[in-house]
């Protein structure tokens, strides 16, 4: 847009407006979801949602969960699994080169 021929009082407060809408960006929907879920491990790698909450006794760190079934046109992402092998493999990758 051009400022030719505008006050330098209304230019300013164009500069700080446009600052200000350059720096609020809108969340991605797998950070809004992020926010509602629990975070397993503390550092943002495996993230649990609570779909349905249950009873019993808590499950320990050590145990084993198996997953199955596809989610190809469910409306939330799917991209934790990924993030996870990502890490793991980044892990191997500097173990083997110790």
């Amino acid at each position: 847009m051009s400022r030719n021929g505008l006050v330098p009082s209304i230019q300013r407060l164009m500069a700080v407006e446009e600052r200000l809408r350059r720096s609020t960006r809108t969340p991605s929907p797998f950070e809004q979801l992020s926010q509602q879920m629990d975070d397993i491990l503390g550092d943002g790698g495996i993230l649990k949602g609570v779909v349905q909450p249950g009873e019993g006794p808590p499950i320990s760190h050590n145990a084993s969960v198996l997953i199955g079934g596809g989610r190809s046109f469910s409306p939330r992402p799917s991209g934790e699994h990924r993030q996870r092998a990502d890490r793991a493999m980044g892990s191997m990758m500097r173990q083997s080169q110790s």
